[in-house]
């Protein structure tokens, strides 16, 4: 767990990546997490199952969303597919 300063009323772009291999978390192109699942039972919260299979969650502040894109990505683009990303 970390915690990091956020900008008040300012937008961020942020990218989530998962695939069999990992899941990456990227904050305005900077990685902030590259998490190897291999030995890993990922699981979520209860209170989180109406949401799949995608929700946002926020802790001790609330957040918005706008341009969200959520896709399928195939075995060749799983590492490095951007393309339909807008900030």
């Amino acid at each position: 767990n970390a915690y990091m300063e956020l900008e008040d009323k300012r937008w961020y772009e942020i990218i989530v990546r998962v695939n069999p291999k990992a899941i990456t978390v990227l904050l305005d192109g900077k990685e902030l997490i590259e998490q190897e699942r291999a030995g890993r039972e990922i699981s979520i919260r209860p209170e989180m199952f109406m949401c799949e299979p995608l929700g946002v969650a926020t802790y001790a502040t609330a957040s918005r969303l706008r341009n969200l894109h959520y896709r399928l990505l195939d075995d060749e683009n799983q590492q490095q597919d951007t393309s339909d990303v807008t900030p």
